[in-house]
C-alpha cells in the first residue's frame, strides 16, 4: 500500500485509492486482521491514501485473477532475465506488457530493482515515523474503548 501511495504521488494522481484484497482462506485471516487494524488509523489512511478497503473473491473481482496471472508470468520472466531459463518470453506476458502501465518502461531488471530498493531504504525513516504514529493512534483508540 505504501508503494502504491508513492507511485500515485509520483504520477501526480490526486486523491485516495480503493484497495481490493483476495478474501482467501484461513491463512489470509491474519493478514486481513492486520490490514483492518492498520486502516483504523486515520493517519494511516491519509498517508497511504486509502479510500476504501474491500476483501472479495476472484469471481467477483476479476482483477484479482489477473494479478495472479501477472505474478505467475513475471516469475517465469525473472528466470529468463537471470539466465536460468532459455525459452523466449511467453506470448501471454508480451500481451500483458504491451497493454500495461509501467514505471517509465522499466520492468525491474537488476538496475531497476536496485533503484527501487534504494528508494525504499531512503523512505525508511519516514516509514518508521508513520509506523510509530499509527501504533500510537491504535493504542489510544483501544484505551478509549476500555470500560473505566
Amino acid at each position: 500500500m505504501g508503494f502504491t501511495a508513492t507511485w500515485l504521488e509520483g504520477q501526480r494522481i490526486p486523491g485516495p485509492g480503493a484497495y481490493i484484497f483476495e478474501q482467501g482462506d484461513t491463512i489470509h485471516a491474519d493478514l486481513r486482521a492486520e490490514i483492518v487494524k492498520l486502516t483504523a488509523s486515520r493517519t494511516f489512511r491519509e498517508k497511504l491514501r486509502v479510500l476504501s478497503l474491500t476483501f472479495g473473491e476472484k469471481q467477483t473481482f476479476p482483477s484479482l485473477q489477473a494479478a495472479d496471472v501477472l505474478a505467475y508470468e513475471l516469475c517465469k520472466q525473472v528466470a529468463r532475465n537471470i539466465g536460468i531459463e532459455t525459452r523466449p518470453t511467453r506470448k501471454s506476458l508480451l500481451a500483458l506488457i504491451e497493454n500495461a502501465w509501467h514505471d517509465r518502461g522499466v520492468f525491474f531488471d537488476a538496475a531497476g530493482l536496485a533503484r527501487n530498493l534504494e528508494g525504499a531504504r531512503s523512505q525508511g525513516d519516514a516509514a518508521d515515523i508513520l509506523r510509530r504514529q499509527v501504533m500510537r493512534e491504535l493504542r489510544q483508540a483501544r484505551a478509549a474503548r476500555k470500560p473505566t
